[in-house]
């Protein structure tokens, strides 16, 4: 006779809900990760299916792995004209995601910005308006195509000041050759004057010698803006002996993260170096075997593409990287692949925005170097009262959703650094538009605003969702997951034998070793459970879309 189901299925859900406490329970007091420890799941769920043909039985409700918010499309509409046509002009040609090809934009901006102007969001408060962009995006996604676009004329102005620099680099070679002479000639004095004997005055000699050291030729500054290596020695030298402005821009940011900069050995003074920087701040650098000396006033842009996995990765193991403050300082963006969707069209020939774009940013950056040959200071750009409504409203609010139960709690170091790239942002939005302004308006403000919100938005959306599992584990009990679903629901089915998995699985879990750690995982988020004394698994109906 069937039991009474009211009966039976309290009598059951007494018992799931005690063994699920017990696990939960050891879970709490030996967690696999102490500091996030994996979620837990929030009920029960009873198999219908199953109570249809007398038995009662219920399933955990499924954990979801990662719990991602729909993207939000960029706000290009937002951005100042000169910048907003350009985009669309790439965007055109190449089909590139908005987000990836207005990151590209406003770094060249701002790397022309950054040698010319400060920004003051108060009286105390005057910074760089450098900028750092991190996006993370597959490869495929036309990064390298975008930024050839925007950076053009960067590298037009780096022939054009180095042709016109030509004579004065000859001037110094002949003048480092003449010195280098006196040099050899006056330490031959000091050895002959050392000899026993020798009638030679040596003190005389000495301080010549000194007198020469001090009165070096000094290397005249060669233009370069761009760079692709970024090992703190090569990024030093540059700054303190070259130029003392430049972007380092890639589009294979897994070299960087993967590479010796960001190393273990070397992480934290590569971080520490991009995180003065990126504040304006000196740089002290002590060699022992070479003259040590001081960078001051030195400015850096990052533009940098990281495949997800890759970033995923290194920050499953280097959590320093956001202790440190760099990414805090970093504009996210994670958009969404246009990959699959990218049709071809005949190009009509003719780019109006873009071309509008490389004019004023080599306008800009023969300014910068007109007051560089001049030694003038930077300009100030200050915010009318306006823009200082618009920015103190913006801070205030982002500031009461840092808190526990706020909206970006999870993400407090990107948002302690949104108001400062929004009035960077709003500077270099100003100084576009009208580079003999002094004052930001509240319309730069706003669209400053609006896009370091974007930003701070886009790391709240991948951060939250971040796997807080071993690298690649959750990923593949994801894959595999969706991969079930979608095998029982085509064939109606609600069990599967594990062979043929082994056989028809995904081939990220075809290694026996891979598919059992992906299959507890499954089970321990209600996803699945193993048939006692068979080779199969069942399917937690709760995931499924069967005919009744």
């Amino acid at each position: 006779m069937t039991p009474s189901p009211t009966k039976y299925d309290a009598d059951q859900i007494r018992q799931l809900v005690a063994e699920r406490q017990r696990i939960v329970a050891e879970k709490l007091a030996n967690p696999a990760n102490p500091a996030n420890p994996r979620p837990q799941s929030d009920g029960l769920i009873a198999d219908t299916a199953a109570c249809t043909e007398g038995k009662s039985t219920y399933w955990p409700r499924p954990l979801e792995f990662t719990k991602v918010e729909p993207f939000v499309p960029y706000p290009t509409e937002s951005l100042p004209r000169q910048v907003r046509e350009a985009v669309y002009n790439v965007a055109n040609t190449t089909q590139a995601p908005h987000a990836l090809i207005a990151s590209s934009a406003i770094c060249t901006l701002a790397t022309a910005c950054q040698g010319v102007i400060d920004v003051a969001r108060a009286p105390y408060l005057v910074g760089p308006v450098s900028l750092f962009y991190l996006v993370l995006g597959d490869s495929g996604e036309r990064k390298s195509t975008v930024d050839a676009y925007f950076n053009q004329p960067l590298k037009d102005f780096q022939k054009e000041a180095l042709k016109e620099i030509q004579p004065e680099i000859a001037r110094y070679k002949a003048e480092l050759e003449v010195w280098e002479a006196k040099i050899e000639r006056e330490k031959a004095s000091l050895r002959e004057a050392s000899r026993p004997k020798s009638d030679g005055d040596g003190e005389t000699t000495k301080k010549a010698l000194g007198q020469l050291y001090q009165d070096k030729p000094k290397q005249p500054l060669i233009p370069k803006l761009t760079l692709t290596d970024i090992t703190t020695e090569k990024l030093h030298y540059h700054l303190a002996n070259e130029w003392p402005s430049c972007l380092i821009a890639t589009a294979e940011g897994g070299l960087v993260f993967g590479g010796r900069s960001l190393s273990k050995d070397y992480q934290t003074a590569t971080l520490g170096t991009f995180n003065a920087l990126w504040s304006g701040e000196s740089i002290d650098v002590a060699r022992k075997t070479a003259d040590s000396f001081e960078i001051c006033g030195a400015r850096l842009s990052l533009s940098l593409l990281v495949q997800p996995t890759v970033f995923t990765t290194y920050i499953a193991k280097n959590q320093s990287l956001r202790q440190i403050g760099f990414l805090a300082r970093c504009l996210f963006a994670y958009p969404e692949s246009t990959q699959g969707s990218r049709l071809y069209r005949e190009p009509d020939g003719t780019r109006p925005g873009l071309d509008a774009f490389h004019d004023l940013v080599l306008n800009l950056l023969r300014r910068g170097l007109d007051r560089q040959k001049r030694g003038q200071s930077r300009t100030t750009l200050h915010l009318s009262s306006a823009a200082k409504d618009e920015w103190i409203s913006f801070h205030n609010e982002i500031e009461t959703n840092l808190g526990r139960n706020g909206a970006y709690a999870e993400v407090r170091d990107f948002g302690s650094k949104a108001a400062e790239n929004a009035a960077r942002l709003a500077a270099i939005f100003q100084y576009a538009t009208d580079p003999e302004s002094t004052q930001i308006d509240a319309d730069s403000m706003r669209s400053g605003c609006i896009v370091a919100g974007w930003h701070l938005q886009e790391a709240r959306r991948f951060f939250s969702s971040m796997p807080d599992l071993p690298d690649g584990e959750s990923q593949r009990a994801k894959h595999l997951s969706e991969w079930l679903i979608d095998y029982c629901e085509k064939h109606d089915k609600r069990t599967i034998c594990r062979s043929v998995l082994m056989r028809c699985g995904p081939s990220k879990t075809r290694k026996r070793n891979d598919l059992i750690e992906s299959l507890k995982l499954l089970q321990e988020y209600g996803h699945i459970r193993m048939i006692e004394d068979t080779p199969s698994i069942e399917i937690n109906p709760a995931l499924l879309e069967l005919p009744t």
